[in-house]
């Protein structure tokens, strides 16, 4: 494991949280694994190499933020600070670095795959059931296409935010969590109940219940630290798209009752978000 920090930064300080929170986390890796941290997008272009650009590096740096990723046999954990994940805030950023790193581990366990060969078998039957609401087989690729993609997401988050729960990292994660509330808040619910009958306005009611599901859902099994989490979340929820509570409330039960690296739980667990793909579809266009 390597860390390359951007001049801009305190080198010592995220090198040495990098590195504990890696001896916690990462140890086994078999990939070559690379953290680099950065201020802003900014600083890109002045921390990635030449050879890093032909890997793609670069790209990922100035348009995704934080984020896990691999190339060939190596691996990337990306921290982007955004003068928040500092000294300051140091457990939430040592959930930051440990979510993405998980991300890591599990990609190379092979559980990412697992996830995205499940969802994709999805396809046929979502095709058949959108045509049977009227949705014509253009709208219905590009429809799978951003909701399958945003469910693969929620689900590996659930995965990870799980193992960092179960591995002691219960404490960092919930800081990490409220630290994005507490700067952003929840993303602005979508007007769903408009006239419009625009497709990508049920993709926007999907992406908004899921933002941030993974991050309190972890916690109801045995810890209390993501109470005021899941709280302010829920609330954002009914108080935006009352008809979402009912559903939420299944995915919850379904996690506390079956969870687990199976692919039946994966199947059960897109049936229940597609199912709320289709009761917030049916009620707009009903």
């Amino acid at each position: 494991m390597r860390c390359t920090v951007a001049d801009s930064l305190d080198e010592d300080f995220y090198t040495t949280v990098v590195k504990e929170v890696y001896e916690r986390i990462g140890p086994d890796l078999e990939s070559e694994l690379r953290f680099v941290v950065v201020e802003d997008e900014e600083d890109c272009e002045k921390i990635v190499s030449e050879s890093d650009t032909e890997e793609g590096l670069l790209e990922v740096c100035e348009e995704s933020g934080s984020s896990s990723f691999s190339v060939s046999d190596k691996s990337y954990v990306l921290i982007v600070t955004e003068d928040r994940f500092s000294k300051d805030n140091l457990k939430a950023l040592e959930g930051l670095i440990a979510h993405e790193l998980m991300h890591s581990v599990q990609r190379e366990e092979g559980l990412e795959d697992e996830i995205e060969d499940v969802a994709v078998s999805f396809s046929d039957t979502v095709v058949r059931e959108l045509e049977e609401r009227g949705v014509s087989p253009e709208d219905s690729v590009d429809f799978i296409s951003d909701v399958m993609g945003t469910m693969i997401f929620c689900l590996k988050d659930l995965y990870v935010n799980t193992e960092l729960v179960e591995a002691g990292f219960s404490e960092e994660l919930a800081s990490y969590y409220r630290l994005i509330l507490d700067t952003e808040g929840l993303v602005s619910a979508p007007e769903i109940y408009s006239n419009d009958e625009n497709l990508g306005e049920v993709e926007e009611a999907l992406k908004f219940v899921l933002e941030f599901l993974p991050a309190w859902i972890p916690f109801r099994r045995d810890d209390a630290r993501g109470g005021d989490i899941e709280e302010s979340i829920r609330q954002g929820y009914e108080a935006n798209i009352p008809l979402t509570s009912d559903s939420i409330n299944r995915i919850s039960e379904l996690y506390l009752e079956e969870f687990g690296r199976s692919e039946e739980f994966m199947n059960k667990f897109f049936e229940k978000l597609l199912s709320l793909s289709y009761r917030v579809m049916d009620d707009k266009l009903d």
